[in-house]
């Protein structure tokens, strides 16, 4: 009798184990961040599980190595065409073209856990840049960290690491695999970089943050260098379903060394801010509007003396917003779409406002299909108008004549697949 009680609780023990792992993501390694400690908290106060449980759980996890991949994959036809005159690289009325299939992101991600407080996570990020000579693939080192967490409301985090924003409204737009978000678009921020952080929750999940010092080049360039940057995010829900986030940047970019007995002089010090509300039901709908305020100072034009000069004031917004329509024999079938618009303000040399901004618009939207866990198809259009293309957030002097306008667009199938 004593045997066949200890087998069936051997088994439940196990059946709960496997329920529990499969059906929660550790907040180091979730878009949305996932609280654990609150739902194993649920789990033992519906009494589902003990507390005996939960240790017995957490020790069989320790050691545990997961291998996992996320492909983006889309079949389009993506038009570039100039209606002005001018452009270095289309002249009036000339337009490029390209139809066919394209892999704009392979991830590849291990993670380990060494035991219930530490683990580990290496990503490679893989996608094709055209400037490259030879081969076009390229590979990065998207994330590489430990974490440990060490307090219920707080995790650290060491290595190249998740910045603040965008993998946080990546989980609430879920639509990466055709899209990125405002900042990353606009190439205000990196979505990772070198640095040391810490992440969490507190008051019950009313308040959210993650916060972190970093070199500041981006994953792609993980380089020290004599100054490192701030970059933080902290977010409220009030109500069930309302999220309201605001983010502070502050640094150089990786661009202020000192080598060699000399101290390289940064181009401008970036200062941004952002906010966002959203709201939303589960997984069902949601809708959200941002806006993004990049005001630098300049540092080595010509006269400029430090910070007495502007270099960019960029000013952002946007809105989004994704719902499920209906469950079909073929699978889930939901709508989303989004509208950004940007105006870009360079200065010259002098730090004088060049008198044409650059503005850009953007239409998208799409019908999805998700027919199994971790597989979505989607029929999209994407468009874009810039009038005076200057060269973007990141543009700190140019000489722009009117008429500049480019027109972007793209039509096709997308896919994600991530197991």
């Amino acid at each position: 009798m004593f045997h066949k009680f200890h087998k069936f609780h051997k088994i439940r023990t196990a059946v709960m184990a496997i329920a529990l792992l499969a059906g929660m993501a550790p907040a180091a390694f979730a878009g949305a961040q996932l609280d654990n400690k609150s739902l194993t908290d649920v789990l033992v106060a519906k009494g589902i599980l003990t507390r005996d449980e939960v240790k017995v759980i957490k020790h069989n996890n320790e050691g545990k190595f997961k291998f996992g991949g996320t492909f983006f994959i889309d079949a389009s036809h993506k038009v570039s065409r100039n209606t002005g005159s001018g452009w270095p690289v289309l002249k009036q009325g000339d337009q490029k073209q390209s139809s066919g299939a394209h892999l704009t992101r392979a991830y590849l991600t291990a993670r380990y856990y060494i035991n219930d407080t530490w683990k580990v996570r290496v990503t490679t990020d893989v996608h094709q840049e055209n400037a490259l000579t030879g081969k076009k693939s390229n590979i990065f080192l998207k994330y590489a960290y430990i974490q440990g967490d060490l307090l219920p409301a707080a995790s650290l985090r060491l290595g190249v690491i998740h910045t603040p924003w965008i993998d946080y409204e990546e989980g609430l737009w879920e639509h990466r695999y055709i899209s990125t978000v405002l900042i990353d678009g606009l190439g205000i921020e990196s979505s990772a970089d070198a640095g040391l952080g810490v992440v969490g929750k507190v008051l019950g999940g009313l308040v959210h943050y993650q916060f972190g010092a970093f070199n500041g080049g981006g994953y792609t360039n993980i380089t020290a260098s004599k100054a490192v940057d701030f970059s933080g995010r902290i977010g409220v829900d009030p109500i069930k379903g309302l999220t309201v986030d605001f983010q502070y940047r502050d640094g150089y970019r990786g661009q202020k060394t000192f080598s060699g007995g000399t101290q390289k002089q940064p181009v401008s010090r970036q200062n941004f801010y952002q906010g966002m509300v959203t709201y939303g039901h589960a997984d069902d709908w949601r809708v959200a509007a941002g806006y993004v305020f990049d005001k630098d100072k300049a540092f080595s034009f010509a006269g400029a003396t430090k910070g007495s000069k502007k270099a960019v004031r960029n000013k952002a917004w946007d809105i989004w917003g994704r719902a499920n329509l209906m469950e079909t024999s073929a699978g889930k079938l939901a709508v989303f779409g989004r509208y950004d618009h940007a105006k870009i303000n360079p200065y010259n040399d002098l730090g004088a406002l060049i008198n044409s901004d650059e503005t850009s618009n953007r239409y998208l939207i799409g019908f999805e299909l998700k027919p199994a866990k971790g597989l979505a198809l989607s029929l999209v259009y994407d468009y874009k108008k810039t009038k005076n293309r200057i060269g973007g957030a990141g543009a700190t002097s140019a000489s722009v004549a009117a008429g500049q306008d480019i027109k972007n667009y793209s039509i096709g199938l997308y896919s994600l697949l991530a197991f």
